[in-house]
């Protein structure tokens, strides 16, 4: 991730050839490994605003029930830099829940953390699987038709 008081990163940015930036691909539908890369805990900004909570994960590599030639034909460089995301709208007691979940299925013992961000350090670099498929969406803002990876049915690592 790109961190902005790092120069060198932010040279390199800015010199990248268009042919070498990273595309974002689809990944075939079925089961993958992922590391979560970062928590990131958007607090609301104005008044009715609603806080989210975002993971943002790469893949580790694809479980079997996934078409290995469809997932090896992908770039590797496009795959390594993907982002793929699972984010949870806090409105009330079913959202926390649901966050509560998810974090034990990381492996957190949440009876050891009073708060909510006590746990996020014990995230750090956890891995996780999930079940991936394409969806079809429309851009509300735009009204552009896109394909994006859909994250569900999340399972704790065996």
């Amino acid at each position: 991730m790109l961190d902005a008081g790092d120069t060198k990163n932010y040279e390199e940015t800015l010199n990248r050839q268009w042919a070498d930036v990273p595309k974002d691909v689809i990944l075939p539908a079925g089961s993958y490994r992922l590391k979560l890369n970062k928590v990131k805990n958007d607090k609301p900004k104005e008044d009715g605003d609603v806080e989210k909570v975002l993971f943002i994960y790469s893949v580790v590599e694809p479980c079997d029930d996934v078409d290995v030639a469809a997932f090896q034909a992908l770039p590797a460089k496009d795959v390594q830099a993907l982002a793929l995301m699972r984010d949870f709208w806090l409105r009330g007691g079913r959202d926390y829940r649901a966050l509560t979940q998810h974090m034990v299925k990381h492996g957190v013992d949440i009876s050891k953390c009073s708060k909510r961000d006590e746990a996020y350090p014990m995230l750090a670099g956890s891995e996780i699987i999930a079940f991936i498929e394409p969806e079809n969406y429309v851009s509300k803002k735009t009204g552009e038709a896109g394909t994006a990876n859909r994250l569900r049915d999340f399972a704790p690592k065996p």
